[in-house]
């Protein structure tokens, strides 16, 4: 009636969202009272239905149990697999087998699971049973023939069913159409329905039976995929949740290694500074030294300048490793730099007897806005190794070039490209342009008759502790780390390196690095101090100026009060940032008193930076002029904490008497404004 069909065709809908469902039903619709097909149904043959009958034999035995599948063992483990049996019942199942024996016309029916000596019942209806044994099981002989219905009329024409015990006694088996589940020729149950009356299925409720019955082993199939894909996501979370504490573990141990070197760098620095400003005092002491005491002198100022030297090299690698290293942007006068590196160098290589020849564009702007300590720290680098690798009477070129273009430097030659996308194998071929266009870089070219290097460790050697092979240590000295940091600049300062070179001819380094245009009248701050130190001469502390100094350390403690004591000053030593605290607050007792503070970072029980958030809280009428005292100027300037002025360690006494007296000269004529140099 149309009202069933409208039943059916609504749990057909909720049973499943399958097309194969949806022909069914399509296929019902062309199907009349009588079960004959209409003229515009598809001609199908019941021969195409796959049936398994037999013609009754009343010479055999009329109960027959199913033989094994050939297959048995593979077919039970597929089963177990499936973890099915012995669960509860659900609304998935039972709708699929109310939507096939509703179709059938059956009053009972069941989704079988074959065990190994039971059939357990997913969903049944009308059995009253939820297992039987597995020799009167229908669904035994099923499964022997995957893809073919069990049809099977008329139960007491059937020898191997009539004298079943589910046939002579409950429920009364009289008809039986079972669907095999089943995955290529490995059966493990069936989809049927019963009747206690012998009938016939059209070929539209064959067809019915058959779909829904792939539907049901795909359900079981597909629920076996999601349980696999929980368990592999279910153990992708706890291995991320072990990656996660590898990951923790991993950055702690970094954190921990940052530290450690930082600290390990702090406990070097402090004696080699004091070895650097020792050999300065003695350098510049009026007393008349033998050649032989004053070589020996240069070669402990030398020697202590190298180890200090390495030292801050790996404080600054591990910097760029942490990420904790920051670029400084100001307008610098480039052609002051690359003459200040050029002098510093030239010094080196004519004690090797090596040429080093200087150029600088002339049509390079004056002023550039760049990092200026760490495009310094890069160039000295690349012009050291150059000399280093150079032997005598060899030359080495500084060139320093501008680029220009009216778009951004992004691309390059790809052929030339590595795998390190900020090293390109062979020179910077990009024309100098026009100074009027949009993009500008600045390009620094080393060249050397060195040694040359081999192709296959042109990238490598960029690589921290990396050197070509290990007679480069051994011949030339050096910690492999010089090169990672100029890649760690440059990378910062968004640029790109050119390397090229021949073996026994030399080598081509080049940094290219974009720059915006900047002030071309800048002065540096560190060398407008240095230049006033020639204006020191004669200088006298005022009476009423109280130098303090807070250094934890004993040698650069008597460092810097020898140093004054020969420049006529007194001052207080400080230990740590507390006692720099308490003795500011005596000075400023005496109300004409004017302290001027200098203090170290790291010290135990109060540190600088403390002391100095405690020294600002002061309510005073008097400003107070607090000088930092640091081994990493760049990295305090770029905190900005407060300071008025910031030294460098080593200290540079000429810096510090400069710096001094401009301080003192300020204080007798004008407010100090807090500004760093």
């Amino acid at each position: 009636s149309p009202s069933l069909d409208k039943e059916i065709s609504d749990v057909l809908k909720k049973c499943a969202s399958s097309l194969e469902v949806v022909e069914i039903l399509e296929y019902m619709k062309n199907v009349d009272t009588n079960d004959e097909l209409k003229p515009s149904a598809p001609e199908i043959a019941i021969t195409d239905l796959k049936l398994t009958q037999t013609s009754p034999d009343d010479t055999r035995k009329r109960y027959r149990p199913a033989k094994l599948p050939r297959n048995e063992k593979e077919r039970q483990q597929l089963l177990d697999s499936l973890e099915i049996l012995d669960t509860e019942r659900e609304t998935m199942y039972d709708g699929i087998l109310w939507l096939v024996t509703t179709i059938c016309g059956t009053e009972m029916g069941a989704i079988s699971l074959v065990d190994r000596d039971r059939q357990f019942f997913k969903s049944h209806v009308g059995l009253g049973v939820s297992q039987t044994g597995r020799n009167e099981a229908f669904c035994g002989h099923a499964i022997l023939q995957p893809g073919k219905i069990l049809y099977v009329p008329d139960t007491l024409e059937d020898e191997r069913f009539a004298e079943n015990p589910l046939v002579t006694g409950g429920p009364q088996i009289r008809f039986y159409a079972g669907m095999p589940l089943a995955t290529g020729d490995s059966g493990f149950g069936t989809l049927c329905v019963i009747s206690e009356e012998a009938r016939e299925l059209t070929e539209p409720q064959l067809i019915a039976l058959s779909k829904l019955g792939q539907i049901c082993r795909d359900q079981m199939l597909l629920r076996k995929k999601n349980r696999h894909l929980n368990d592999m996501i279910n153990a992708l979370s706890e291995n991320k949740e072990a990656l996660i504490i590898a990951r923790n573990r991993f950055l702690k141990a970094a954190e921990d290694k940052v530290k450690f070197l930082a600290n390990l760098t702090h406990e070097l620095r402090a004696p080699l500074n004091a070895i650097v400003g020792y050999t300065e005092l003695i350098k510049e002491s009026s007393d008349k030294k033998s050649l032989e005491d004053a070589e020996c002198v240069e070669s402990i100022s030398f020697g202590s300048r190298v180890l200090a030297s390495t030292v801050n090299s790996v404080l600054d690698f591990m910097k760029i490793r942490s990420g904790k290293w920051n670029l400084d942007i100001s307008s610098v006068k480039i052609s002051r730099v690359i003459k200040s590196i050029s002098a510093l160098q030239e010094s080196v290589a004519k004690r090797k007897n090596i040429t080093l020849e200087t150029t600088i564009d002339p049509t390079l702007h004056r002023g550039l806005m760049i990092d200026q300590m760490k495009l310094t720290q890069a160039i000295n680098n690349i012009v050291s190794n150059a000399i280093k690798f150079t032997e005598a009477p060899g030359k080495v070129w500084l060139r320093a070039k501008r680029v220009s273009s009216q778009r951004r430097f992004l691309s390059h030659d790809k052929k030339k490209r590595t795998k390190d996308d900020i090293i390109i194998l062979g020179q910077c071929k990009l024309s100098s342009g026009s100074e009027d266009m949009k993009h500008h870089a600045l390009l620094v070219e080393v060249e050397d008759e060195g040694c040359g290097i081999a192709q296959k460790s042109l990238v490598s050697i960029f690589e921290s502790f990396q050197q070509e092979n290990s007679n480069i240590c051994r011949t030339h000295g050096g910690t492999g780390l010089g090169l990672a940091i100029v890649k760690g600049i440059v990378t910062m300062m968004g640029g790109w390196i050119y390397v090229e070179s021949t073996r026994e001819k030399g080598s081509c380094f080049s940094i290219l690095v974009p720059y915006e245009k900047g002030n071309a009248l800048v002065e540096d701050g560190a060398k407008s101090v240095a230049n006033a130190a020639d204006a020191t001469e004669g200088f006298c502390l005022p009476d009423h100026v109280r130098l303090l100094f807070a250094e934890d350390d004993f040698l650069s403690q008597k460092l810097i009060k020898r140093f004054l004591v020969k420049k006529g000053m007194k001052c207080t030593i400080c230990s740590n940032g507390q006692i720099l605290v308490d003795n500011v607050k005596e000075v400023l007792k005496d109300k004409e008193a004017r302290p001027l503070i200098f203090t170290d970072l790291e010290m135990p029980v109060m540190d600088g930076l403390s002391a100095l958030k405690e020294l600002r809280s002061l309510k005073v009428k008097r400003d107070l002029i607090i000088v930092a005292l640091t081994g990493s100027p760049e990295k305090l300037r770029e905190m900005n904490p407060g300071f008025d002025y910031i030294l460098g360690k080593p200290l540079q006494f000429k810096l510090l008497h400069s710096l001094m007296r401009r301080i003192c000269l300020s204080i007798e004529h004008v407010k100090i404004s807090r500004t760093s140099p």
